[in-house]
């Protein structure tokens, strides 16, 4: 029977990763549903396939990406921002501007406000 990893998130938003045996992926998710997670993703598990720490063949770890599109050059990785913060933000966000406060001003307050690095960072 094939293996599937998933990635899903329980009624409280928490995020739960894992891989389960199944026919198939519909199956997969009829069992997520069933266990009322909220599925992200399902993906079949590859036998022998390397996992996400393994180099690709030629590459040199640590080594910066090559491309016009490389992302954070030469600066400090981006803060993430986790999904309850997000939620935060946009409620406070959505309630100034109904309030009519201009967008900018509403950035800024929320800015000035915020304890997430990821929010904070200007």
């Amino acid at each position: 029977m094939p293996k599937f990893k998933y990635i899903a998130r329980d009624a409280s938003g928490k995020r739960v990763a894992q891989s389960i045996e199944a026919a198939s992926k519909e199956e997969v998710l009829s069992n997520l549903k069933r266990e009322n997670l909220t599925v992200v993703s399902v993906a079949e598990d590859a036998p022998g396939a390397a996992g996400p720490m393994v180099a690709k063949p030629g590459a040199v770890a640590g080594a910066p990406k090559k491309g016009i599109f490389s992302g954070n050059i030469g600066g400090p990785p981006k803060p993430r921002v986790n999904g309850e913060m997000l939620v935060i933000f946009t409620r406070q966000f959505s309630t100034m501007i109904g309030a009519g406060i201009p967008v900018l001003e509403c950035l800024s307050i929320l800015q000035e406000q915020a304890e997430d690095p990821g929010f904070k960072r200007r």
